[in-house]
């Protein structure tokens, strides 16, 4: 976990210098964002933590790659406050960790969907380079793969925060980083099957997530 989450790191770091350099050289003097407008982004990084605990027993979600798309408009008597919706999708694994069991034991693997909306604001340093933050509410669903256990919901929230650069008035990239955080609202036992439960969480219990990536953006 530790290498990989090192290697997103480092490549994210090398991106945004690439980036800085890129846009400096191209001595253009505009800003996508300041006349308002839209813009979509597909993104693929890399999402890691996530465990529920149930009376020494701990059910937790290995590192893994995900994918998204988001899109967000600004109206142009405020271009830099966006509107926001996004998806994400990460497959991975779902292991149970006995408080007297060394090795984690396989149990399914699993879908983690996240449907978010929000509000994301500029904080521009440049008319190229542009540092963002925001928030997202939303829900999560955690698809285990197959027919044997049951789908769980969740709803989510999720701060925000990275830098959008523009190569022109309409390409860039954006990097981010995300905190996600599935909560349960109720108590109960979740991912069963036939009557046998994974796990018992009580409400209130958080699912956090960590998650950043790297996207082409095309404002419009």
């Amino acid at each position: 976990m530790v290498t990989q989450l090192t290697g997103v790191v480092v490549t994210g770091l090398g991106v945004g210098l690439g980036l800085l350099g890129l846009v400096r050289g191209a001595g253009a003097e505009y800003w996508a964002s300041e006349q308002g407008g839209t813009e979509i982004c597909i993104s693929y990084g890399y999402q890691y933590g996530g465990s529920f605990d149930d009376d020494g027993a701990e059910l937790e979600l290995e590192p893994a790659a995900n994918f998204g798309l988001s899109g967000s408009y600004a109206r142009s008597d405020q271009p830099g406050l966006h509107g926001e919706g996004a998806y994400s999708r990460q497959r991975t694994r779902v292991n149970l960790r006995q408080s007297n069991v060394e090795e984690p034991e396989y149990v399914f693997d699993v879908d983690m969907h996240y449907f978010l909306l929000g509000a994301i604001y500029d904080f521009p340093r440049s008319r190229q380079v542009i540092p963002f933050a925001g928030l997202y509410l939303g829900a999560a669903t955690a698809n285990p793969v197959g027919d044997r256990y049951d789908t769980e919901t969740f709803f989510a929230f999720a701060p925000v925060g990275g830098l959008k650069a523009y190569f022109t008035p309409t390409v860039g990239l954006r990097a981010q980083a995300r905190l996600l955080a599935p909560i349960s609202l109720e108590s109960g036992t979740i991912f069963c099957s036939n009557g046998d439960c994974a796990v018992s969480i009580s409400a209130g219990s958080v699912l956090w997530q960590g998650d950043v990536s790297v996207g082409a953006l095309l404002h419009f």
